[in-house]
């Protein structure tokens, strides 16, 4: 039981070791920077793919339009509505204060 043991601390602790070297240090065809690297490429055309699409269709020209106009209007009431709940409160705190 105890020689289970320290075998599995020896090897979580080579492991630590393993892990905390940096990444530039590792051997290029590892697969994990592989993957990461794929991984990338992949997020990156598939931006460009659809953002290419975008203004092409007319349809999605004048939503994305609309859309960011909306953004715009959304921000502006929950700012309004924030500001109205905050003065709000503290008259109805104010209130509280007189009637003690």
């Amino acid at each position: 039981m105890i020689y289970t043991l320290r075998a599995q601390v020896r090897y979580l602790l080579t492991c630590h070791v393993c892990l905390s070297l940096a990444r530039f240090e590792w051997k290029p065809d590892d697969p994990e920077i592989v993957s990461d690297v794929l991984f990338a490429v992949a997020n990156v055309l598939s931006i460009a793919r659809t953002t290419y699409l975008m203004p092409a269709f007319e349809v999605l020209g004048p939503l994305q339009i609309s859309l960011g106009r909306m953004i715009g209007d959304i921000t502006r009431f929950l700012v309004l509505f924030t500001l109205v709940r905050h003065i709000a409160s503290l008259l109805l705190l104010l209130l509280l204060r007189l009637m003690e």
